[in-house]
């Protein structure tokens, strides 16, 4: 049998890894398309929400003012005596005004608050300023709200100046005229945003303000997003917004995903070439042992041998496939993880089936993927506030109580100190503190082979918060002092030997000290090598009403006018139900209109406010019964549980912000604050 290889088997093998390589490429560079075009579309989206927020700041400082006007003309100018003390009260809630001025109907500057920084600008007459005049004349016939470009003004410094004009009596009495600079404002609407810059010009290109927290090494991959507002429709005097966005680490996270995937996609096209090429070679030399075994038929004296040959032949075969198809699946299983990891749910289907084509793929390569791709454990800043009702000491002496076994089996010495004295009832983050507490001690029992392993819990009353501090102490492997300022990074183990020992993704640190600075707590570490480690966390949160379980538990309430507002009638029939353990009876509004009505009709003294409704959500509905109404109390409850959400429920005039779906036990507590009296 001849042993070199046919040049067509190496062409064919040659074929199909191109043709698998092209197609791997059009998988990515679809892929890599698709996520462009995601994030160029979530830059537009956030870049229009931004320059919304601007433009909003503004037009409620000018509210303020025209709101200043409106008393004067409804007084038909007897307002004036106070407009002074009203002009000041204004401009300390509102950093962007600067002063407010009173120009008469000739043009000329009568008063100005406050005076002493302003005192040059007094008595001047506008109508020798050829930049000024015309435009506030023509906004005072019209009258419409006049808003100037950036102007240095007499006294010093730039401002906007915003024209209001006064008319009563069917005459023109002059104008209310602030000067306004937005740094304060803008500043804080840019400072809540992840890194961005961004600049604005006025319609005559003044940059009047500018905002950066880009830095300069990643100005190169920054994002552009551009736009125009119109702030004086008269004049069409527009704004320039220049945005800069960098890319955020999901989309980084995200291009390495698919960048790898395309890499173990070559490398899965090149074994499959050489597998090609190998059967190629298995099925000629089969065709080999065939025709020889034809030919030993004819061969009486030799068939056995023969016949023996050919069968060790054939097992050879067989095991050399065998071994072969081992070895080859080994590197190939390296691929199986990719798929799940890059999937898109809304990708097209087509890309869906391309994904399919990366499940063949090493379990082993899929945990190491999963670990280094786990974005959740690395993100718990933009986590969910999701609170609940529990004892910190209690919920931690049964961690404790769980893990005791396997701390014995250990053969290691296990000390626990708790206080004896009743623990108060507090309103918190139960899971988080779980996890904390969770993460600290898995770590203490992987890192310690002898020894002990000590918990040790504090905890006092200031106010009305409970602060408490847990320590827990090891003696193992210890952390050198090298790697002590490192112990809270991402990925980071405590050395390569450790790691191929007991693995892990080098995440668990990272994500406590996470957990531990969004409760706005302390995390202390303390070290050294071979002789253990000590961790100390320090957290508070606020005292919870002082109901006994009982109290909770048969709590009957009647009287109470409730009205449930829910555009899902599911969800109404549901919390109905709790309502009922407690004797409460609930009408239910299925929009915001509706509610509306029926808050028109009857006075509640209870309402449960979905945020998210059609046409009208919970918030502007909340803001509309808040005029009239400034003491029914009213839950808002949502999926929603953002920090910007709730934060936004409190300021509109909710009194609490429970969770979807509804934690029953926090349901009666609040019913119990509120209404057990």
């Amino acid at each position: 049998m001849s042993e070199k290889t046919p040049k067509k088997f190496f062409y064919v093998s040659i074929s199909i890894f191109l043709m698998l390589s092209i197609f791997t490429l059009i998988i990515f560079l679809s892929a890599k398309s698709e996520l462009e075009k995601e994030y160029n579309d979530q830059v537009e989206i956030m870049g229009e929400l931004t320059v919304k927020n601007f433009k909003e700041s503004v037009f409620n400082n000018i509210t303020y003012l025209e709101n200043l006007k409106e008393r004067i003309v409804e007084s038909d100018g007897d307002y004036f005596k106070y407009w002074k003390n009203d002009a000041n009260r204004i401009i300390d809630q509102n950093p962007a005004l600067k002063f407010i001025e009173y120009i008469d109907s000739n043009g000329i500057i009568k008063e100005i608050v406050p005076l002493e920084p302003n005192k040059e600008a007094l008595n001047i007459d506008i109508k020798k300023l050829s930049y000024r005049y015309p435009e506030w004349k023509k906004h005072s016939k019209t009258k419409t709200t006049n808003i100037t470009n950036w102007i240095k003004l007499t006294q010093g410094g730039y401002v906007f100046l915003v024209d209001v004009p006064i008319y009563y009596d069917e005459e023109f009495q002059g104008t209310i005229t602030a000067g306004m600079d937005f740094k304060d404002p803008f500043n804080s609407i840019s400072s809540s945003l992840d890194e961005h810059s961004v600049t604005i010009k006025d319609d005559q290109g003044t940059v009047f303000y500018s905002y950066t927290n880009i830095q300069p090494k990643n100005h190169e991959n920054a994002t552009a997003y551009n736009s125009v507002v119109t702030i004086d429709r008269l004049d069409k005097n527009k704004w320039n917004f220049n945005f800069l966005y960098n890319q955020n680490q999901g989309f980084k996270d995200r291009q390495f995903v698919q960048r790898t995937g395309f890499i173990f996609g070559l490398i899965l096209s090149f074994f499959i070439g050489l597998l090609v090429l190998f059967f190629l070679k298995v099925d000629e030399k089969a065709k080999e042992l065939t025709i020889a075994n034809d030919n030993l038929k004819q061969l009486n004296a030799k068939i056995r041998k023969e016949r023996e040959r050919a069968t060790k032949a054939s097992n050879a075969k067989t095991q050399f496939l065998s071994n072969m198809s081992h070895e080859i699946r080994t590197p190939l299983n390296a691929i199986l993880g990719i798929a799940d990891v890059i999937h898109i749910n809304d990708m097209s289907e087509e890309n869906k089936n391309y994904v399919t084509l990366l499940r063949n793929s090493s379990k082993s390569l899929l945990a190491l993927v999963n670990d280094i791709l786990d974005i959740d454990k690395i993100e718990m800043g933009k986590t969910e506030l999701i609170e609940s009702y529990f004892q910190p000491k209690n919920t931690l002496q049964k961690i404790v109580k769980t893990y005791e076994h396997e701390i014995l089996n250990k053969d290691l010495k296990f000390i626990v100190n708790f206080p004896d004295e009743p623990s108060p009832m507090v309103v918190g983050h139960h899971s988080k503190t779980i996890q904390i507490f969770t993460n600290l001690l898995n770590n203490a029992i992987k890192f310690t082979n002898s020894g002990s392993i000590q918990v040790d819990y504090y905890e006092e009353v200031i106010d009305d918060a409970l602060y408490f501090q847990f320590t827990i102490k090891d003696t193992g492997i210890g952390i050198s002092k090298d790697k002590l300022p490192l112990v809270f990074d991402r990925f980071v183990q405590i050395d390569v030997g450790t790691r191929k020992k007991r693995g892990g993704s080098g995440l668990g640190l990272a994500i406590t000290k996470g957990l531990v600075d969004f409760l706005k707590g302390s995390i202390l570490v303390k070290s050294e090598i071979n002789k253990g480690t000590k961790f100390d966390v320090k957290l508070s949160f606020p005292i919870a009403d002082s109901f006994s379980e009982e109290e909770i538990g048969y709590l009957k309430l009647t009287g109470i006018k409730t009205l449930i507002v829910d555009d899902n009638k599911i969800n109404t029939i549901v919390l109905k139900k709790m309502l009922s353990q407690s004797n409460l009876e609930a009408d239910i509004a299925l929009s915001g209109k509706e509610c509306l009505l029926k808050v028109d009709q009857t006075k509640y003294d209870l309402i449960f406010m979905d945020v998210h409704m059609p046409n009208i959500d919970g918030f502007e509905i909340v803001e509309q019964i808040r005029v009239h109404n400034k003491d029914t109390i009213i839950f808002g409850f949502s999926a929603d549980v953002t920090r910007e959400a709730i934060s936004k429920g409190k300021k509109v005039g909710m009194n609490e912000y429970l969770i979807k779906p509804i934690d029953q036990k926090r349901l009666f507590y609040l019913l119990a604050k509120y209404f057990k009296k």
